[in-house]
């Protein structure tokens, strides 16, 4: 979330910078858009791509947290048992095992996770 906040902040801040060079300028002085480095639609496209592979990055990067898998020991007072699920199938008190099983726990219950 942090991350997403300082890239927000970073786009906002090019941006400022770019256009306030812009209206600094006076009509009469003869700068145009020409004085700047790259045009408005240069920027627009450019700025549209970074953020394209800023939010294709984070998506990629919050799956394959979530395919990652969590060996889960379930300790109880009739005795240990193991099992393995995907990181996103993880909940409070329940979780979905790799093959499908639904584990709801109960309340003397307690999960241990090992990654």
């Amino acid at each position: 979330m942090l991350l997403k906040l300082l890239l927000m902040v970073l786009m906002f801040g090019i941006i400022w910078f770019f256009f306030s060079r812009k209206k600094n300028s006076r009509p009469g002085d003869g700068a145009d858009d020409s004085t700047l480095p790259i045009s408005r639609k240069q920027l627009g496209i450019g700025i549209g791509v970074v953020m394209a592979v800023v939010a294709g990055l984070i998506f990629a990067l919050k799956w394959q947290a979530d395919q990652k898998i969590i060996v889960l020991r379930v300790e109880s007072p009739n005795g240990n048992v193991t099992y393995e699920a995907r990181q996103k199938d993880i909940r409070e008190r329940s979780f979905i095992t790799l093959e499908g099983l639904e584990i709801s726990l109960g309340d003397d219950d307690r999960l241990v996770i090992t990654r």
